[in-house]
């Protein structure tokens, strides 16, 4: 079966390069241009499954390439992200007046580029299950570096990581395989397992991560959301603090600061608008992109290790 072939058009050479190895350790083919001259006419005989596409690019802007892909009949219900610096309000409403079906900013996470259920509706690529894997297993194996120049989930692929994706080393079904999709490295766990304190009893916070696995491997999101509360509800003691929030806005240096504020602020969102809400005419669903949290748990935990060891 031949790969799914997502086009890129991006100037940046950098960006462009971080995008690639995201969409090819998720099993696609590229296409990257750095000017919007030839994409229109590639793209009619390579039919590409998602279109990336920056709105500052020489010649055929992004708006110009939207409008134009769907005038196209063979073009029309492809989906289109912008990946742009351009983030102004105006902006974004161009883009989607225009026919796009996200638009994200720079600097981006790269689970940002990921397609959203059910938001592009007919024009739903079936990419998200394997791309949102791959990167997970990624984060995992240590391959990607924070940024702490950039907001928080901004990551680079480590050197280690760049040759393991040139090596082709990478088989799909590692990072495929139903029980792999975990929250919490095995190695976390490992090294909670080991910690021994005089003041703290660790067994509760290693079943609450025992079961965020367990719940998330098995597509039990609105449990993976409850866990994940009741697990930044159970540690702030390690930190000296009575709640998560005190802790998230006052232990640390910045990047630990940031990435527990986004940690705080994204699970709480998730918790405000699908569990603590009565039932309604037209219900959401969580998805697995709404409860991943799998980097600023990690961070979290790493840090408990550290100040415990």
């Amino acid at each position: 079966m031949a790969k799914q072939t997502i086009f890129i058009v991006e100037d940046d050479s950098d960006i462009c390069r971080l995008v690639q190895h995201h969409l090819k350790t998720a099993g696609f083919a590229t296409t990257a241009f750095s000017n919007g001259r030839t994409v229109i006419q590639e793209a009619e005989q390579a039919r590409p499954s998602l279109f990336l596409l920056d709105v500052m690019v020489p010649g055929k802007g992004g708006f110009e390439l939207c409008r134009t892909i769907r005038q196209v009949p063979s073009l029309a219900a492809t989906p289109v992200v912008f990946l742009t610096a351009k983030s102004s309000e105006a902006d974004r409403i161009l883009g989607l007046d225009l026919g796009a079906d996200d638009y994200v900013s720079k600097p981006f996470s790269p689970r940002e580029l990921l397609p959203k259920e059910p938001e592009y509706g007919p024009r739903q690529p079936d990419v998200t299950k394997r791309m949102i894997e791959a990167w997970n297993w990624l984060e995992r194996q240590g391959l990607l570096i924070r940024n702490d120049q950039q907001v928080a989930d901004w990551f680079i692929i480590s050197s280690d990581g760049e040759e393991l994706l040139k090596s082709g080393e990478l088989p799909a079904q590692k990072y495929v395989a139903e029980g792999d999709l975990m929250l919490i490295a095995d190695s976390r766990l490992a090294e909670l397992r080991k910690l021994v304190s005089a003041d703290f009893d660790f067994r509760k916070l290693i079943r609450l991560c025992e079961e965020l696995n367990k719940s998330y491997s098995e597509k039990c999101y609105f449990a993976t959301a409850m866990l994940t509360r009741g697990l930044l509800d159970h540690v702030p003691p390690l930190f000296g603090k009575k709640t998560f929030s005190e802790a998230a806005s006052n232990y640390g240096g910045k990047s630990f600061k940031d990435t527990m504020q986004h940690l705080d602020g994204a699970s709480r969102k998730v918790a405000d608008s699908l569990l603590h809400v009565p039932i309604r005419k037209n219900e959401t669903l969580p998805t697995a992109q709404q409860v991943n949290c799998t980097q600023q748990l990690d961070v979290l935990l790493s840090e408990i290790v550290r100040i415990t060891e």
